[in-house]
């Protein structure tokens, strides 16, 4: 393995038998060393417009591309629901209300529409 991938970590912490959680009662792992980026600044423009949104029934999503491509429908506990697309039209009528995240996974992209 090279020097770049590992990872250096450092132990600090104290343990007491004092059953009454406290300041003083803590554990901690701090990381030293770490040799990839935790954040970027690049910004993904957002490519779609969906429309209206709240909605019962159909929704119309603008884009810039000829198509929406391949697209997954995601509930907020992850559970993927299947979605009727004709053109630029997603029908939602069988789903229950809440709110959901539309994957165009060809775009890479995620949208939040909320179904009422």
């Amino acid at each position: 393995m090279s020097n770049s991938l590992k990872m250096h970590y450092s132990f600090a912490g104290y343990i007491s038998t004092d059953p009454l959680p406290s300041a003083v009662n803590y554990l901690t792992l701090k990381t030293l060393k770490c040799d990839s980026p935790l954040e970027t600044d690049e910004s993904i423009p957002n490519n779609f417009q969906i429309c209206p949104n709240p909605n019962r029934g159909t929704f119309t999503v603008h884009s810039p591309y000829e198509t929406i491509g391949e697209i997954q429908l995601i509930n907020e506990l992850g559970q993927k629901y299947d979605v009727l697309v004709d053109g630029n039209q997603i029908n939602t009528m069988h789903l229950p209300p809440g709110v959901y995240f539309l994957n165009f996974i060809t775009y890479h992209q995620i949208q939040k529409i909320i179904i009422y």
